[in-house]
């Protein structure tokens, strides 16, 4: 890759996060692979319910996680590109007093998800290849349809290494860094 994001990466990305949401009832008006400013593409309209701070978590680690999935090892850089989606779901947890533990539940639980979702997932990041934007109401159709099980790896060194990385001092640097340049934009 020459420094330029990968479409269907950020497809799946998007399709994983829309997923997510509708998988636990998060509504949302559609996912788009348009970019914005700061983003490669966005869940659009999506409405968190804070009482409900894991499923919003997992809707915020949907993204990595799937790219993950689909490239079948973690992807260079994947970080930089959810930083993001990686700070709002620490935001949720921040005061947790089991922050590990409900991290790698989540990670856990959104990835076991993604897994069982998986053929919606790669449909609607088609989808996204295609149209760029789908409503809300398409992924809920694809949702109710019986999905096949998808067989990647994800193993406890798999989700692990984004335990770590998010536990770790590289990532309180990182976000204070994309933080500072958010600011300065």
């Amino acid at each position: 890759m020459d420094g330029k994001i990968e479409p269907l990466l950020v497809a799946h990305h998007e399709a994983a996060h829309a997923v997510a949401a509708a998988e636990h009832r998060l509504r949302f008006e559609a996912v788009t692979i348009k970019a914005g400013t700061g983003h490669s593409g966005q869940l659009i309209g999506v409405h968190y319910n804070l009482l409900q701070d894991e499923q919003a978590v997992q809707v915020k680690l949907a993204g990595i996680i799937a790219e993950r999935i689909y490239k079948g090892r973690w992807p260079q850089g994947a970080v930089f590109g959810a930083i993001d989606d990686l700070a709002g779901a620490m935001k949720l947890l921040q005061d947790r007093n089991d922050l590990r533990f409900s991290l790698d539940w989540s990670i856990q639980s959104t990835g076991q998800l993604l897994l069982r979702k998986w053929s919606v997932v790669r449909r609607l990041a088609n989808e996204l290849i295609e149209r760029t934007t789908v409503p809300e109401g398409m992924v809920l159709e694809w949702m109710q349809e019986r999905p096949r099980q998808h067989r990647a790896s994800w193993t406890p060194r798999t989700y692990k290494w984004l335990l770590n990385f998010l536990l770790s001092d590289a990532y309180e640097v990182l976000a204070h860094v994309t933080e500072h340049t958010a600011r300065t934009r």
